[in-house]
């Protein structure tokens, strides 16, 4: 096999891998844009579910919660689940973007 040779079919390897990790990424930033996230706060009184965008799309609040809590209670509820759920979007996008690509949760083959 000539030089030339080698360098065209390692051309050409080089273009196939390129357009498998492009598409591997698009799916995977696809798959990740569509993540949504649900926590419930350590008592079971607030449910927070946050989106992609790590902005709040739902929250529950348990009627026990009216009135066990505070009003400056029940906002450090709300406050903790959404800071959690916040969290936890970056955690699960992290997650999707690694299966996708085959890595394991460090992000490692």
């Amino acid at each position: 096999m000539s030089l030339d040779e080698v360098f065209s079919e390692l051309r050409s390897k080089s273009h196939e891998l390129h357009e498998l990790l492009y598409h591997a990424l698009k799916t995977a930033d696809q798959k990740a844009s569509s993540v949504e996230v649900t926590v419930t706060s350590t008592d079971g009184g607030v449910k927070m579910i946050v989106g992609p965008d790590k902005r709040v799309c739902g929250v529950a609040i348990d009627e026990d919660s009216y009135r066990t809590y505070d009003e400056s209670g029940l906002a450090a509820a709300i406050m903790e689940a959404t800071r959690r759920a916040k969290s936890a979007v970056n955690w699960a996008q992290l997650q999707v973007i690694n299966s996708e690509l085959g890595l394991d949760d460090r992000g490692r083959y």
